[in-house]
């Protein structure tokens, strides 16, 4: 396998070479804004955070400790207010955990009312309002949090995710980039690998994909989970490394294990022309969707479509065969996706996005 240097000094030869790249098709011109959804951390910022750092602490204002005269043990005492704002900040808690923002905000904001002086109710309050497109309020609260605290590097995450929502990309990967020193430096490797990959997602996003590669391989390195295999397996092939892509996942199987990974894989195979490969690849990413249900309609679109092109060679045998109702199933939903054109499919090599486009307008007039 290549060195991360080796790959860098392909990857301007290797892009560009195919007549549908990029920018070929309409296909390939998916709004520059949706690529904000690739961003791991603020996703994982919104659950982990809530989960973690919205409890309120026992300090001197929220929660009062003290002892009972003459008693021995000590006891711990809570206001009414106090019940009152940890009933919000847990309830909201399950809101944001289930999609229902707009609970949510309206615990937290209930919460910060009664406590606004809390510092992590009006963080996860910023956080939840700006994925709700309250990206001007969200900012306010940030800003006035770092004032207090510059360095804090979830604060500085929170910012960078806000600044990305506003379309000011490189500001945000600058706050990421300070965000990614203080947490190296305190050896915090789990969280410094987010958000190394968060950086590489933007870089890519804005076309550099130097960065793009180098911030993937330093969140590998810092954590070489399943996650971040599989994510740096996509970054691959959306670079349209293909062969490295294929060489990478199997130099590590044990840890390319999830679907995403599977499917960086047969996406690979496919644009290499091993169609039965990425079939086989895609099957494997199939199954294994209960672990990544959020990937389900792209990687059945996916599956469809190299299950098509596999039966229009006449490679797949009679025990394989698929009834005529569910393939029209999976076509149905084929047809949806490349119609919402979603972000996914920056990632995807140009042959399999012509794969899309050639079997969804087939029965177009």
């Amino acid at each position: 396998m290549r060195s991360p240097l080796e790959v860098r000094a392909h990857i301007n030869s290797r892009r560009v070479t195919e007549s549908g790249s990029h920018s070929a098709s309409s296909m390939d011109r998916v709004p520059r804004l949706l690529w904000r959804s690739w961003i791991l951390v603020p996703r994982l910022l919104l659950v982990s955070l809530l989960a973690t750092s919205c409890a309120l602490p026992r300090d001197n204002t929220t929660f009062s400790l003290s002892q009972r005269t003459g008693a021995a043990e000590e006891a711990v005492f809570a206001s009414s207010k106090d019940l009152r704002v940890a009933g919000l900040v847990s309830e909201a808690i399950g809101f944001a955990n289930n999609g229902r923002l707009l609970n949510a905000e309206a615990r937290l904001r209930q919460a910060l009312y009664l406590e606004p002086a809390n510092d992590r109710i009006a963080f996860n309050l910023a956080v939840i309002i700006n994925q709700m497109g309250q990206s001007d309020e969200a900012r306010g609260i940030m800003d006035s949090l770092l004032m207090k605290e510059p360095r804090n590097p979830t604060y500085l995450q929170a910012l960078a995710d806000i600044l990305e929502s506003q379309g000011e990309h490189e500001r945000a990967k600058t706050k990421l980039k300070e965000s990614f020193s203080i947490f190296t430096s305190a050896g915090n490797r789990a969280r410094a690998s987010l958000v190394a990959r968060s950086i590489s997602n933007i870089a890519f996003g804005m076309g550099n994909e130097q960065e793009a590669l180098c911030y993937s391989y330093e969140a590998l390195s810092l954590s070489p989970t399943p996650a971040q295999v599989s994510a740096h397996a996509r970054l691959l092939v959306g670079l349209n490394l293909f062969r490295e892509a294929i060489e990478f996942i199997r130099s590590r199987k044990a840890l390319a294990s999830e679907p995403g990974a599977f499917h960086a894989l047969a996406m690979a195979s496919f644009a290499e022309g091993d169609f039965k490969g990425a079939l086989e690849a895609e099957d494997n990413a199939a199954g294994r969707l209960g672990q990544a249900p959020q990937l389900s309609q792209e990687i059945n679109t996916a599956w469809w479509l190299m299950r098509t092109r596999v039966s229009r060679e006449g490679g797949v045998s009679e025990g394989n065969e698929e009834s005529e109702e569910k393939m029209a199933e999976f076509k149905e939903d084929a047809s949806q996706f490349a119609d919402r054109q979603p972000y996914e499919l920056v990632m995807w090599p140009a042959a399999l996005r012509r794969e899309l486009v050639t079997e969804t307008s087939t029965d177009e007039g």
